[in-house]
């Protein structure tokens, strides 16, 4: 029986066309093949762009502004300095959580959401980074995400009252006044009252249509705090409407163009990471009008270095010199 002879092995060769060098079509699997290699790499290296620098973590992008360049240069310093502590710390939900209030502290709230993101993902359960990832996403409108983060900080720790008093001024947005109204009650917990929670009640009762019971929160806040302007406002406005006109115009007086504000002691501590030259040369009367002068020229001296001649900062310097008393100074000057 005639056997057929064994195939020997022949090394592949690239067909080429005579009148041409270029490499004959391949077939549809190779070609496949390789696409698909090629998109597998692409995957796990990136396309050569990048949001951010890398980390010593393989794959990890730490957020950076595309415009960093052209941001103030103590906020510039400032955040390049976070950048460097966090390389090395990836996973250290703190190290982010810093990253994300230096972005949100300074207008940035995407970058903080992309940190807090990170933050979270390595300890859910952390309230103050999931409180400031909902104010990022309720400053940029998107309410949904606001409202879930902060119920969960309410769920997290109860026992905080401002996560519920600002959740009820969201839910005020969003017409939900019963709700809200609900929130802020439960804000308020004697002995030691959160004023804010009073206040955010009392705002809430006069959407309501209850002035009088406005009236009745608000009356024992502006005696204890005369100089509360947005809460004379409110008042001024409940008793407008009861007819106690009188009485409205002097709370209206008082007022003047101030409206209620609700500070939190984490958006309050979030506030002392701003380093632009606005916020410096704050720091800067502050520590003179605390009769730290030689404190608040080294701050100038360093302002100065940092921005050159300014006329902020020369304005600054003068007031300095003028409250330490230094009138050669100020003549020189």
């Amino acid at each position: 029986m005639e056997t057929s002879s064994p195939m020997r092995s022949v090394p592949l060769k690239i067909l080429r066309d005579p009148s041409s060098s270029r490499p004959a079509p391949m077939s549809l699997m190779p070609m496949m093949l390789m696409m698909l290699g090629l998109a597998l790499v692409l995957m796990f290296t990136g396309c050569g762009e990048s949001d951010g620098p890398a980390s010593s973590d393989a794959g990890v992008r730490l957020p950076t502004p595309s415009d960093l360049d052209e941001y103030d240069p103590g906020v510039r310093n400032e955040i390049v300095a976070e950048l460097a502590r966090l390389e090395p710390a990836t996973s250290d939900p703190a190290a982010w959580a810093r990253l994300g209030d230096l972005y949100l502290a300074h207008d940035r709230p995407a970058l903080a959401i992309e940190c807090y993101d990170a933050t979270l993902a390595l300890d859910p359960d952390l309230v103050r980074p999931r409180y400031l990832r909902a104010w990022a996403h309720h400053d940029q409108g998107a309410l949904d995400a606001a409202r879930s983060d902060i119920e969960r900080v309410i769920e997290l720790d109860p026992t905080s009252t401002h996560p519920k008093w600002r959740a009820a001024g969201w839910l005020v947005e969003a017409g939900a006044l019963d709700a809200a109204a609900r929130l802020a009650e439960a804000s308020i917990v004697p002995p030691d009252v959160d004023l804010n929670g009073v206040r955010m009640l009392a705002s809430i009762r006069l959407d309501q249509g209850r002035p009088e019971d406005c009236v009745a929160l608000l009356e024992p806040v502006v005696r204890s705090r005369p100089k509360d302007r947005g809460s004379h406002y409110v008042l001024g406005r409940a008793k407008q409407i009861l007819g106690r006109t009188e009485e409205s115009a002097r709370h209206l007086r008082l007022a003047g163009d101030a409206r209620s504000t609700f500070g939190d002691p984490w958006l309050n501590e979030l506030s002392t990471r701003r380093t632009d030259l606005a916020a410096r040369l704050i720091e800067v009367q502050t520590r003179s009008n605390e009769d730290r002068h030689d404190e608040a020229m080294a701050g100038i001296e360093s302002l100065t270095a940092l921005y050159g001649p300014r006329r902020e900062i020369r304005y600054a310097t003068l007031v300095v010199l003028a409250n330490r008393g230094d009138h050669a100074g100020l003549l020189e000057a």
